[in-house]
């Protein structure tokens, strides 16, 4: 019934959802290509620790990916999403004064502990103190798309690099090569930029580089931010990250880069520090924060799915479950994500 072009956290996502609403899905994606997917640390989390503010959208967003999340585990029988509390190392007394004060706040009682510790925070230095976020957690990006790709079946997937020029449309749907089906759904990440039929759509791609770092005195899935996040695994491995560099779209990691991790990294933490890997992604960003859902202006069986940058973990599934809405009942997307916004 339904084609979706590229099988990252966004593709993998809608293709559960379509294939839960009763559609034969076919995935298209060629694993050799860039996909920030396979490198991100996979956490979602609520706050904007820049304005000590909600995320857009959060309450709708991180409820909704939660359950997704745990929906999509119980019809696999997997594992890859572990909730953890994530904990905020206060930059200043600013941020702890705000803090205090919109904990206190109905809107955040959800996700802000209302509580700013000051004992030390093992292996760690908080000389503003500590606080908890609350509802958060984090997905293991690879294992979540390959129980996604498993249950929508091998067949299902075609392992081929996209070519759009290849796509051709009539009145009984669309045609790839040998293969027709119904509908199809762009979710290529920033390789849409190389897609015609969604050239209007303003993306502005964003690099970010990722380090794993292996150190043994923290306890295993536990999640930090001060300037970086941090997420301490089970496998003894700590994933840092990220770098947002708009001049250089390639995936190759860069010393500074590195450094500047590593420089954020012993600003807070104590621990002795060796790298194990150093990588780097394109992220799918937008211009106007918001992400880019919905049907083509001038096929109605041509969908996107795409735009979420950093956000992606939390914003897909709610996103995703917007596009079938629209797919299955026609009823609009929310008009912040909607594609026609470009036109």
């Amino acid at each position: 019934d339904t084609a979706v072009v590229g099988a990252g956290l966004a593709g993998c996502t809608l293709a559960f959802q379509l294939k839960q609403a009763g559609h034969r899905v076919l995935l298209i994606d060629q694993p050799a290509l860039s996909s920030s997917s396979r490198i991100a640390a996979g956490v979602y989390n609520p706050i904007v620790f820049k304005r000590t503010t909600l995320a857009w959208k959060a309450k709708e967003t991180i409820v909704h990916c939660i359950d997704f999340y745990d929906e999509v585990q119980q019809q696999t029988k997997s594992h890859f999403h572990v909730k953890s509390d994530l904990y905020r190392i206060l930059s200043g007394y600013e941020e702890q004064n705000e803090w205090v004060r919109k904990s206190g706040m109905a809107v955040y009682d959800l996700f802000m502990e209302d509580v700013v510790y000051t004992e030390p925070l093992p292996h760690c230095v908080s000389p503003f103190g500590y606080t908890r976020v609350k509802n958060t957690g984090y997905i293991l990006t690879n294992e979540f798309m390959h129980a996604v790709k498993s249950h929508v079946g091998t067949e299902n997937c075609l392992a081929e690099q996209f070519n759009p020029l290849k796509l051709t449309v009539d009145q009984t749907g669309f045609t790839y090569g040998t293969v027709k089906f119904n509908a199809v759904v762009f979710c290529e990440g920033h390789l849409v930029l190389r897609n015609p039929w969604f050239d209007h759509v303003q993306l502005y791609p964003v690099k970010g580089e990722i380090i794993e770092i292996e150190n043994r005195r923290l306890e295993s899935d536990t999640l930090y931010s001060s300037g970086v996040y941090m997420l301490v695994q089970p496998n003894g491995l700590i994933k840092i990250g990220g770098t947002y560099d708009w001049n250089h779209l390639d995936e190759v990691p860069t010393e500074s880069g590195r450094n500047e991790l590593l420089d954020k990294t012993r600003s807070f933490f104590m621990g002795e520090i060796h790298v194990k890997s150093h990588r780097a992604g394109i992220r799918p960003a937008v211009k106007d924060r918001r992400p880019i859902v919905g049907r083509h202006h001038q096929f109605k069986n041509m969908y996107i799915l795409n735009g979420m940058g950093t956000k992606g973990v939390s914003l897909a599934p709610w996103c995703a479950q917007q596009l079938v809405n629209l797919i299955e009942k026609d009823i609009p997307v929310d008009k912040e994500i909607d594609v026609n916004r470009f036109i």
